[in-house]
């Protein structure tokens, strides 16, 4: 698929640099080109026009990768897979017009096939990183749960058959509804922007309710956040 990555906006302008920096995440500046795309297509859990082009680009190009650089690219898919958009923002993708947000998760979770495969991946962060990636689904929860309970069934790690059977309960707390928000503190949400913190940067992936899929996000950092400064 060929794509005018300068009809498409980023957080800081024009797409065109998006191409690179994907190509970069399977390099030495691995970390700082992710840091870069998360920044640039959701940043603080906010989707940007060009963020289904770049997941769809990603999950083209991650079986071929290394295992440093997949795991990168799931990082990023994961940011992507978590944030959100306003309804009325939308894109033509695939040929037809959908919620930027839809459009986003849709370019993510498709890629089930793809993800199932990393889940028995020989390094371990690579497998990490896959499971985490499908505890998040929501659009392609049943394939997703579907995908970690096959890998939980023939993993011969204990510990690793326990984490996979984590990450199952987790995709259905993901998938449950909250009736009432979860109560942030305004101040540890500052503190936790100024620290620049992100979602995966805490391997406890307690989450607190979530009436939308952005708070839940935002309250599931605070809460990692809370517990690190203690």
């Amino acid at each position: 698929m060929v794509v005018d990555w300068s009809s498409l906006r980023a957080a800081s302008g024009r797409a065109t640099a998006l191409p690179a920096a994907i190509s970069r995440l399977d390099a030495d500046a691995g970390e700082q080109a992710f840091r870069y795309l998360a920044g640039e297509v959701a940043p603080q859990g906010s989707l940007y026009e060009a963020a289904p082009w770049v997941a769809a680009e990603i999950v083209g190009v991650l079986p071929g990768w290394s295992a440093v650089g997949q795991t990168r690219g799931l990082r990023v898919l994961a940011q992507i897979c978590v944030a959100g958009a306003p309804s009325e923002f939308t894109v033509r993708y695939q040929g037809e017009t959908v919620a930027l947000e839809t459009a986003s998760h849709r370019a993510v979770q498709d890629s089930v096939p793809v993800i199932a495969t990393l889940l028995t991946a020989t390094e371990p962060e690579v497998r990490r990183a896959a499971m985490n990636l499908l505890s998040l689904f929501s659009i392609r929860a049943a394939a997703a749960e579907a995908a970690l309970a096959e890998a939980a069934e023939s993993a011969a790690d204990p510990a690793e058959r326990e984490e996979l059977r984590e990450a199952i309960k987790d995709l259905h707390e993901w998938n449950e509804e909250e009736d009432e928000p979860a109560v942030v503190d305004p101040a540890l949400l500052d503190l936790a922007a100024r620290r620049k913190l992100t979602w995966w940067d805490d391997p406890d992936r307690t989450r607190l309710g979530k009436p939308s899929l952005v708070w839940r996000v935002r309250a599931g950092l605070v809460a990692r956040l809370a517990r690190h400064m203690r």
